[in-house]
């Protein structure tokens, strides 16, 4: 009893010094160099990782081969895909997310949910952007959303997707 006793009022003692000290959810680090914890704690790291980033690289259009993508366009178009959130579901790596990956895209054949397929061109990337739900890659749900973009905007994104070979 006296053990129960005595641990009570040592967590009450806590506590009531944590709400008399501003009781911000702050506390003081314990060494030099380790920052203060807030309410949203700083993931912990350990020695090996166990899942696959969730952000897909961003690919360096200066390494396109193909001269008619390369350029203001393609720099723009990789700008504009992490500025609109494309990335967060289009990896650029071959790497099947959310969304179809980027890579060697442009130009190759896309099966489609209703069983025909398409070329994939600028007519098509602009269509799938404007309304993405119309043709739907196989294998993959109908979420993208309707993004406010201009004709200029859609133009860098395919120079951009076009230099993801």
């Amino acid at each position: 009893m006296n053990k129960i006793f005595i641990l009570s009022s040592l967590l009450l003692v806590i506590v009531v010094s944590s709400l008399a000290c501003g009781g911000d959810n702050t506390t003081v680090p314990t060494k030099a160099t380790e920052p203060a914890a807030t309410s949203a704690p700083a993931p912990i790291a350990t020695s090996a990782p166990t899942e696959a980033p969730t952000e897909a690289p961003v690919a360096d259009p200066a390494q396109s081969t193909d001269s008619s993508s390369s350029g203001t366009g393609a720099a723009s178009g990789q700008e504009l895909s992490v500025s609109k959130g494309c990335i967060a579901c289009h990896s650029i790596d071959g790497t099947a997310i959310i969304g179809p990956t980027w890579k060697g895209l442009y130009g190759s054949q896309e099966s489609l949910e209703d069983g025909s397929s398409v070329t994939v061109d600028d007519a098509y990337i602009k269509e799938s952007i404007l309304n993405p739900t119309i043709k739907i890659t196989k294998g993959y749900q109908p979420l993208m959303p309707v993004l406010p973009v201009t004709d200029e905007e859609i133009t860098a994104l395919t120079d951009y997707i076009k230099s993801l070979k």
